[in-house]
């Protein structure tokens, strides 16, 4: 039986001068040795906004694919999102979500999507990462939660195009797995895939709650079952999310 390891993780790498956390120069020697402890197949970072992070990892990564968004600030990446791959990454493509509110203004999130070949699959899978408005600090929680619900929608019309192959859907959502909002994107994913993976039990990622997710799309049940672990590190607020996924 074939299998992968995902991972997802938000490694809060925003640039120095506005990391509430730490440096993120000081973490990244620890988050790449991490990553190449559990050398996964596929990885998605978010908060990869630091070009000298972002770089680092590209260089010390030698065995990866990378899939990145374009970037129009000087001082940090467009929108923090990263996919590297071992296998090849035949194209990729972003959709934005636009600008968001509170601090979250400074970028424009969006969800990024790769198509990776899988050799043994004799076929392409659709990689998809996301990271969605939190509830900031200079913000009101009804304009947040207005602003997800947009994103949403623009995330479900994303990974819904090309329902004939396998999607994954990972990222950081900043929706609880009990929230109305997942349940109603659950919903709407039904109407379109019949086959719908992911931890039905909560998996704490981020204060005692679950705001990392990584889902498994398809109309064809190449995917037997997933396994999750999480892992915290002190490198970042979040944990590890990972996926172990077995194919026929």
């Amino acid at each position: 039986m074939n299998k992968i390891n995902i991972i997802s993780w938000n490694i809060a790498c925003l640039p120095s001068k506005i990391n509430f956390i730490s440096n993120p120069k000081k973490r990244i020697n620890a988050i790449i040795q991490i990553l190449k402890n559990i050398s996964p197949d596929i990885i998605c970072l978010q908060e990869a906004f630091d070009h000298k992070v972002v770089n680092k990892i590209i260089e010390n990564l030698p065995e990866y694919h990378f899939a990145l968004t374009p970037t129009t600030y000087s001082f940090m990446c467009y929108d923090g999102l990263l996919i590297a791959s071992k296998f090849p990454i035949e194209n990729t493509h972003f959709q934005s979500y636009g600008r968001g509110t509170g601090e979250e203004c400074l970028v424009e999130k969006c969800i990024l999507s790769a198509s990776i070949y899988l050799p043994f699959l004799k076929e392409s899978i659709l990689i998809h990462n996301t990271h969605l408005q939190s509830d900031g600090i200079f913000s009101f929680s009804r304009l947040d939660m207005k602003h997800r619900i947009k994103q949403t929608k623009i995330m479900t019309n994303q990974i819904t195009k090309n329902p004939i192959a396998l999607n994954i859907l990972c990222g950081d959502f900043n929706i609880k797995l009990n929230e109305p909002l997942f349940q109603k994107f659950h919903a709407n994913l039904s109407n379109i895939y019949k086959h719908i993976l992911f931890n039905d039990i909560e998996i704490f990622t981020c204060d005692n709650n679950q705001l990392d997710y990584i889902i498994c799309l398809s109309n064809d049940p190449h995917v037997k079952r997933m396994e999750f672990y999480n892992k915290k590190y002190k490198c970042s607020d979040h944990c590890i999310l990972l996926s172990k996924l077995y194919f026929d």
